[in-house]
């Protein structure tokens, strides 16, 4: 049991359950329906998994420094695994995530260590999550549109401000020389993400012909979490574990955000 504990805890398991519920909510979107095939959904979640365990796992490795050969071999069997069943299930959009892998090697490699350069690391790290809806819509439906794309896009867009939030709560683990005057410098930056978060969520419900839901839960969740995050703006003191448990509830909001824009999504709404 503490061997299977282990493992579970090296893959981040915990964390797949928040991440693949974007893969499901891009096949509630392309389908218009929760009613999903149970074939679709057990291939989305086996490629969400490779693609999710073979990038923390890799990244795990690289922040210990112990690059043994045999966990390196399964880290990146995972992302092989996952191309050749893209090659089927994504066609030629496997390309996207030929791109975050390749990209997640170079962001975690010690030798490059991109993810040491903040903006970067926010803008590939919301790629590499945000693509997962992607992935969710091109499972059951197999090729691209301007629809998909623009869906997608925004999703990317509201893992930024989570990517920013997740910096600051890990400024210790990832031995940051931090300040509060840096926290609140990244905080801004979340302020701004909000206002353009709602602003293509606006864009969205006229472009797309979405549910009146939509722009309502866009604007409930962009509210909330810009409440929230004002809140830490005007902390005189850093504490990282306030801010680690405001990342949870941040978590918790995305969650019942996803849930309403799964409702917004479905065809009877």
């Amino acid at each position: 049991m503490l061997y299977l504990t282990r493992i579970l805890n090296y893959y981040r398991v915990k964390d797949w359950f928040y991440h693949l519920g974007f893969i499901y909510l891009g096949m509630v979107y392309i389908n218009a329906s929760y009613r999903i095939s149970l074939n679709e959904i057990v291939i989305g979640f086996i490629m969400g998994s490779l693609y999710l365990g073979g990038g923390y796992s890799y990244n795990k490795l690289c922040d210990t420094g112990g690059m043994d050969k045999l966990k390196v071999f399964f880290s990146l069997g995972c992302h092989v695994v996952f191309l050749l069943l893209g090659t089927y299930y994504l066609k030629e959009s496997n390309a996207f995530f030929i791109i975050a892998i390749f990209s997640n090697i170079f962001y975690s490699h010690p030798k490059y260590s991109l993810k040491k350069m903040h903006n970067l690391r926010v803008v590939l790290n919301g790629y590499f999550f945000g693509l997962l809806f992607l992935m969710g819509c091109l499972i059951p439906f197999g090729r691209l549109n301007k629809e998909i794309c623009l869906m997608t896009a925004f999703f990317i867009l509201i893992m930024y401000s989570y990517e920013i939030i997740h910096e600051i709560s890990h400024f210790e683990n990832d031995r940051v020389d931090y300040s509060l005057a840096l926290a609140k410098k990244y905080i801004r930056q979340v302020y701004l993400l909000q206002f353009l978060c709602l602003i293509v969520a606006c864009l969205l419900y006229y472009l797309l012909k979405l549910s009146v839901l939509f722009i309502i839960s866009s604007l409930l969740f962009n509210t909330a979490f810009f409440c929230i995050v004002l809140y830490l703006g005007k902390l005189k003191e850093l504490k990282i574990v306030l801010i680690s448990r405001v990342r949870v509830i941040l978590r918790y909001l995305g969650f019942v955000y996803g849930l309403l824009l799964g409702l917004s999504f479905v065809s009877w709404m």
